[in-house]
């Protein structure tokens, strides 16, 4: 029997040091009270090693999170979420998905959410993109329909250039590319 590879399992807080040193380092300037949206909540474990690495710092932290996972929060699907809470009253929103989570800063640009983003995104072996991801950067269906892995390359690439299409300037994180497998944890802030 062969072991599973690690870095395409699905791991809740994989690589937590580095999420949580990325939004240490990271935080808006000259707060007090961090107000969070955790959009991939789980137990909360990021934030309470980011809340122990600035001890002077308070972290109001709003969770959301598909399974019961912490008290301190919103039980459901974040996409259902998003839409009604008001953005406006937090300064961080994080999205640390399992892969890519395009439907979620769609939504955070069309809401003109005003903040820092925090972002894991994470595609291995022949990892699919997001269908609307590919579109918004003018592939169509069709296309992708007659050669999925060829459009499903670069993902990094082509969520930094849909990015720069809506006026992100600037990420900063830590990334890696190994073959097919790409990994990215950032922040930016929005425009």
């Amino acid at each position: 029997m062969s072991k599973a590879r690690t870095d395409t399992v699905k791991t809740d807080n994989a690589n937590l040091p580095m999420k949580a040193r990325l939004r240490a380092d990271n935080l808006p300037r000259g707060l007090k009270v961090v107000r969070v949206l955790d959009a991939y909540h789980g137990t909360g474990a990021v934030w309470r090693e980011v809340a122990r690495r600035k001890p002077g710092v308070r972290f109001d932290v709003v969770g959301i999170d598909k399974k019961a996972k912490s008290t301190d929060g919103f039980l459901g699907d974040n996409m259902k979420w998003l839409p009604a809470l008001p953005l406006d009253q937090f300064d961080v929103i994080d999205l640390d998905a399992y892969g890519c989570p395009f439907a979620q800063l769609e939504l955070l640009f069309a809401r003109k959410f005003n903040g820092m983003v925090f972002v894991t995104f994470n595609q291995t072996v022949f990892g699919c993109l997001p269908n609307a991801l590919l579109q918004a950067l003018g592939f169509t269906k069709a296309m992708v329909r007659k050669c999925p892995t060829m459009f499903y390359a670069n993902g990094q690439a082509k969520l930094f250039g849909w990015l720069a299409n809506n006026e992100v300037r600037k990420v900063h994180g830590f990334f890696r590319q190994n073959g097919v497998n790409s990994r990215a944890y950032f922040v930016f802030t929005t425009p």
